[in-house]
């Protein structure tokens, strides 16, 4: 037999292959997902901006966003999961329009309740996702809830998130002596749209997933699990195997 001549130049045939299969790669790629990289490009080009301006407070707030839209992408290249796409394009969303829009093009100011619709809208955003994922581990096994605690627990991890982003501004008031919170009436209109926004969520992921067909739950709650699967072995210790004599 003859060898194979492994520095031998790809012929035509083999170019043909590989570019197809480049096709067929990026064609896989959810428009969500490209969108997404888009959002976190402009954040990126946002840095400039902020810089230019002697913005050194938003610098650091906005790398800080970057990494946090980036955690899904992370946690996929750590663990070798595959996360929903819904996942990695919420948290840039969310992120994108507080920062530019909020910020960088000042909605803050010059549209009357951005802020408030932004924190029912982005909440509820998360909210949705979040019923997704717990509704896809009980679906899947890994978690035992019924689909009423599934909208409970969704609607109660809203208002930690809430809380979580008030005691934030609160801190960067505090230590950077700005104005991101403008009184306890606007902080609590603040955490009860949050609430809102979880709740009109939690009850449209319930109507939404009661009428699933059983097919499509299964092929919602596949990669859910096995993200859950391969994170739980990375992390846990491989359990010793007791050798018989």
């Amino acid at each position: 037999m003859e060898g194979i001549d492994i520095c031998a130049p790809a012929t035509k045939s083999q170019n043909k292959i590989s570019v197809k299969s480049a096709l067929s790669r990026v064609k896989e790629v959810h428009v969500a997902v490209i969108i997404s990289w888009i959002m976190k490009g402009v954040m990126a080009a946002s840095l400039f901006y902020f810089a230019w301006h002697g913005d050194f407070l938003f610098v650091f707030l906005t790398i800080l966003c970057i990494i946090a839209s980036l955690l899904p992408s992370i946690l996929e290249r750590s663990y070798k999961m595959t996360l929903p796409w819904e996942i990695d394009f919420v948290i840039t969303l969310v992120i994108f329009l507080h920062l530019v829009f909020g910020d960088v093009l000042n909605w803050y100011v010059r549209v009357p309740y951005y802020d408030k619709f932004l924190h029912f809208f982005s909440t509820g955003l998360i909210a949705f996702t979040a019923f997704m994922i717990v509704f896809g581990l009980h679906y899947s096994g890994k978690v035992r809830l019924s689909v009423s605690l599934v909208g409970f627990f969704t609607v109660v991890f809203t208002m930690a998130i809430g809380v979580l982003w008030e005691i934030g501004e609160f801190a960067v008031d505090q230590f950077f002596h700005v104005h991101a919170q403008a009184g306890l009436e606007d902080t609590m209109w603040d955490l009860i749209l949050d609430t809102l926004g979880g709740m009109v969520a939690a009850v449209f992921g319930m109507l939404y997933v009661r009428r699933l067909k059983p097919i499509e739950k299964r092929i919602l709650s596949i990669p859910i699990a096995m993200a859950w699967e391969r994170m739980r072995g990375r992390i846990r210790p491989r359990k010793r195997r007791n050798k018989g004599r």
